[in-house]
């Protein structure tokens, strides 16, 4: 249990309260640090950044029960409260409790359209740090795609339910939804700022599964119930929607690894969009991978109807041809370089590096490229797709499994040896 104050629960709204403000400063800390904090490792160098920052020590033992990376009751001292506070830049504890009983307040007093918000507002946040953590700095050097904004704002004001970005890994979509979360609905300048949107990176889908389940509903991802959905009340008091609810589900092939839960989980997200074929309010945007939106068609090709709810996306052709998010422009390419200040201009690439040009139009090849101090050592696109493997195949999970599997395709082809 959490305490940050030894005062009896009023009433099951106020141990909500508490679920939330810890949430609350485990992502402002997580933004402070500038990652995600999951494994013993994290909060040891947490624990240097706090001493950095504030000259404040809290022990590394004191940061694992916070983030529950072990369980056991976490009683804090009023030092180590106060700690936390100045660490994400507030006076005191006091401070920043009155700071967020205020906004609780402020919710309270508010519709039910701004009460969900703030709500789903929290499991967004979760997932853009969580996103931030893996892409770097990569997301604000790549400009912002021209097409996947005009694709986008066409698919919100058109009827259809549902969308998706489908590419092979390194093609940039995460770093596309971030840049779209952004642009659309969290920024400053956000085009559509009375929309909800829910963004849930796969890659921390359980631990958005630990969130208090009353407020957020999350597992009806896994298992659909109309009856416990936070949308039966809108459906019940349609003049109560403010806007548009989006939901953004980045790398559904990182929720889970084994094809029979990942296909449950898609038949899922099908019967959710079925629910809401004549709901004007609801939108969805999945980003997946060439073999695994075979999943979707799959379900499509038994359900014919269901095509009709999806914007601009392939369910008949090839692999290939369901792909699309495309490849990077020169014009793109040059602007990245430019951005990162890159010793290498465009056409000094062209020039010394003729072999590689074409696939740096992959942004993840690009920026393995450039973030190479010595590119000379990548001469030919072979040289980097080594380097590639290294990086991403031979890396876990299940690394063993893939060793294997490559050892014996290695076997039984000497070509592909060679």
């Amino acid at each position: 249990m959490f305490h940050p104050e030894k005062r009896p629960a009023k009433n099951e709204n106020q141990k909500m309260s508490k679920e939330d403000l810890i949430r609350f400063i485990q992502i402002e800390i997580q933004k402070k640090y500038g990652q995600e904090v999951l494994r013993a490792r994290d909060c040891k160098h947490l624990s240097k950044s706090i001493f950095k920052y504030t000259k404040r020590q809290i022990s590394v033992t004191t940061i694992k029960r916070f983030f529950g990376i072990v369980q056991s009751p976490f009683r804090p001292s009023k030092y180590t409260l106060d700690t936390i506070a100045i660490y994400i830049d507030y006076k005191s504890w006091n401070n920043l409790l009155n700071d967020f009983e205020e906004r609780a307040a402020q919710t309270e007093g508010t519709d039910v359209w701004s009460q969900l918000r703030a709500r789903i507002q929290m499991i967004t946040e979760i997932s853009m740090t969580s996103l931030f953590s893996r892409l770097g700095d990569q997301y604000k050097d790549f400009a912002t795609r021209s097409f996947a904004v005009k694709r986008f704002d066409a698919f919100l004001n058109s009827p259809q339910k549902a969308t998706a970005l489908i590419a092979p890994g390194g093609y940039g979509k995460s770093t596309l939804v971030t840049q779209l979360t952004e642009m659309f609905f969290t920024g400053p300048d956000a085009k559509y700022s009375n929309d909800i949107v829910c963004l849930v990176d796969g890659n921390v889908f359980n631990e958005l599964l630990k969130l208090n389940t009353e407020l957020f509903k999350i597992q009806n991802l896994l298992d659909f119930d109309l009856s416990k959905s936070f949308s039966l009340y809108f459906r019940e008091n349609p003049n109560e929607v403010k806007g548009r609810f989006v939901l953004i589900i980045d790398g559904i092939y990182s929720i889970y690894y084994q094809a029979g839960k990942l296909n449950a989980f898609v038949q899922n997200l099908m019967d959710i969009l079925a629910s809401y074929k004549d709901i004007p309010w609801f939108k969805m945007l999945v980003t997946s991978r060439p073999d695994n939106w075979k999943l979707f068609s799959t379900i499509v090709q038994k359900h014919p109807h269901l095509k009709d709810l999806w914007y601009d996306v392939n369910f008949e052709s090839t692999i290939a041809d369901n792909i699309n998010v495309p490849l990077l422009l020169n014009a793109e390419i040059e602007s990245y370089l430019e951005k990162r200040a890159s010793k290498l201009s465009f056409e000094n690439l062209k020039f010394h590096y003729p072999e590689i040009k074409n696939i740096l139009k992959n942004p993840y090849m690009l920026q393995l490229f450039e973030a190479k101090e010595d590119v000379k050592e990548f001469n030919t696109d072979i040289e980097l797709l080594n380097q590639f493997v290294k990086e991403k195949v031979y890396f876990g999970p299940y690394l063993g499994e893939k060793s294997k599997i490559i050892e014996n395709y290695f076997t039984l082809s000497e070509n592909a040896r060679q």
